[in-house]
């Protein structure tokens, strides 16, 4: 294949541009969330992401269910950035749900 038809590279006079992904040596701090809250403002949005869970050791009057919310981290994002992300989710979910069928959200508890 011929690189140069489908990559052909910068621009005269600009310099090429590489990039490279790194991890601390400590790894990559992995977080599980599946319950989402936005909160932004006029230059940014913040994602907090949280565990609902139900606690079977806490007790609640018969015919009550008390659900627990931990919140697990949060993430703040210009919003130019935020519309990316919601570029490239929409795209990584339409070729997921090409392949596997519509994803249809769970039913709560």
């Amino acid at each position: 294949m011929d690189d140069t038809k489908t990559n052909p590279g910068p621009e005269p006079n600009e310099p090429e541009i590489l990039r490279e992904v790194t991890a601390p040596r400590e790894g990559v701090q992995y977080i599980y969330g599946n319950h989402l809250n936005l909160d932004w403002t006029g230059v940014d949005i913040r994602i907090r992401v949280a565990e609902l869970t139900v606690n079977p050791k806490y007790r609640t009057p018969s015919g009550t269910k008390t659900l627990r919310i931990e919140e697990r981290a949060s993430i703040s994002l210009a919003w130019p950035l935020a519309k990316y992300l919601r570029d490239i989710l929409s795209d990584a979910l339409a070729a997921y749900e090409e392949k596997n069928g519509e994803i249809k959200p769970p039913e709560s508890p």
